[in-house]
C-alpha cells in the first residue's frame, strides 16, 4: 500500500495516541513491577523500549515522549518502504486510487498465472 507521506505520519500519530490512551505506559509499568527486566523490555521493539525510558525519567514528559517515539517509529516506517521497494514482487497498492480494484486485479491475474 502506498499512502502519502503526510497520511502515514497522521496515522501514525494517531495509532500511538491511541496505544498511550489504552494503556500502554501502564502496561510497561506492569511488567515491571511483575519482574520484567528492562534489558527485556528493550528488547520488545520501539513502544517499549521509549516508555521504559520515560518511565525512568530519561524522556522528561509525555509530550516528550510522543514527540521522540513518533519520530522514531515514522524513520522506521520509512526505512521499511525503501527495504519493500527493492522487492520488485511486491506490489504497492494507491491508496488515493481505487485500491480495492487494484488488489482483486492483482489476485485475479495471480490466479490465473500457472
Amino acid at each position: 500500500m502506498n499512502f502519502p507521506r503526510e497520511t502515514v505520519c497522521q496515522r501514525i500519530d494517531d495509532r500511538l495516541q491511541a496505544r498511550i490512551d489504552a494503556g500502554m505506559i501502564e502496561e510497561v509499568a506492569g511488567l515491571r513491577e511483575a519482574g520484567a527486566t528492562d534489558e527485556f523490555l528493550e528488547g520488545l521493539g520501539l513502544e517499549y523500549r521509549y516508555i521504559l525510558r520515560y518511565l525512568k525519567g530519561e524522556i522528561p514528559s509525555l509530550d516528550a515522549l510522543k514527540d521522540e517515539l513518533g519520530r522514531a517509529i515514522k524513520r522506521f516506517a520509512k526505512r521499511q518502504v525503501q527495504w519493500f521497494s527493492r522487492d520488485k514482487d511486491v506490489l504497492w497498492l494507491d491508496m488515493e486510487g481505487d485500491f480495492l480494484t487494484q488488489a482483486t486485479q492483482a489476485v485475479e491475474q495471480f490466479l490465473k498465472e500457472p
